[in-house]
């Protein structure tokens, strides 16, 4: 159920900015009079706030600068297959938190680089065939359907492909700000 003020108004200028530079940059959303918080901050909305018309100002919970400063703090001090070993490590041990449900669990999988990987740590720690899915298209220079299934065919994934007619996608145009946040 949406907002009782919420419109989903298309902000055309946010619009020329996602289709000049391939995504709408912070403050601005894809709907009018609706902007994104800063990246690393959180905004708590009361009912008191509300009332009185106002939001407050985010309150950061994470900095990039400070974590950098960290990092150059504490800079990893092993040979180069040790620093692969670990990036292996904590790629699986985050692919393991995020597989924990009572439901089969699945991946966009595009046939790229970081699709594949994802996909292939998965299946690694899945006792059975995780489901993995792909968007195809049949005009040649826009399809990637064909590397997503031989990835998914080499990893023994259940792989499930759907292809979009240019019809279909120029259709879902007009439903897109009911769809999504933004593109």
């Amino acid at each position: 159920r949406a907002y009782p003020g919420f419109q989903g108004e298309v902000d055309r200028n946010a619009l020329a900015l996602f289709l000049r530079h391939n995504v709408i940059p912070a403050p601005r959303s894809i709907y009018r009079d609706i902007f994104k918080l800063p990246p690393g901050t959180l905004l708590k909305v009361t009912q008191e706030n509300v009332s009185k018309g106002t939001l407050g100002a985010p309150k950061p919970y994470w900095s990039m600068l400070e974590a950098a400063l960290t990092g150059q703090g504490n800079l990893f001090k092993g040979s180069a297959v040790e620093a692969c070993d670990e990036v292996d490590r904590l790629l699986k041990e985050s692919i393991s938190g995020q597989m924990l449900a009572d439901v089969p669990v699945g991946a966009f999988l595009s046939g790229g680089i970081d699709s594949s990987t994802v996909a292939a740590l998965m299946q690694a720690q899945s006792t059975r065939p995780v489901k993995t899915f792909t968007i195809g298209f049949n005009e040649g220079g826009y399809d990637e359907a064909q590397h997503a299934r031989a990835v998914a065919t080499h990893l023994g994934t259940e792989h499930t492909e759907l292809y979009v007619t240019p019809e279909q996608a120029l259709a879902v145009i007009p439903r897109l700000p009911k769809l999504y946040d933004e593109p």
